[in-house]
């Protein structure tokens, strides 16, 4: 196993993790151990670009007309702003019902 040392951490980042280690019931060295060991988990760019480049040569060849990802993006958005409107409205309404 490797010893690792990081000089120069600001005060607010280790108060942050001795926060997360006691919600986790671990020890400081070991809430960076698991945040470590999460990250270095994760998928790099070269791991998604490759996973993309898969689906690609698998998957559907784009034709004129279909949805891009920034139509599906904003169709998705739009879609988010009418859910929070509404619920918006709903909860104006009810405030209103209840007199306040």
């Amino acid at each position: 196993m490797t010893t690792l040392t990081v000089r120069d951490l600001d005060d607010s980042v280790v108060e942050r993790l001795k926060t997360r280690a006691k919600q986790h019931k671990r020890s400081l060295e070991g809430e960076i151990r698991a945040v470590l060991e999460d990250v270095a988990r994760q998928p790099t760019m070269g791991d998604w670009l490759h996973r993309a480049d898969r689906l690609r040569e698998a998957g559907t060849p784009y034709r004129t007309g279909m949805p891009t990802a920034a139509d599906l993006v904003r169709e998705s958005r739009s879609d988010l702003d009418s859910d929070d409107s509404a619920q918006s409205k709903s909860s104006k309404g009810s405030k209103n019902a209840h007199g306040t």
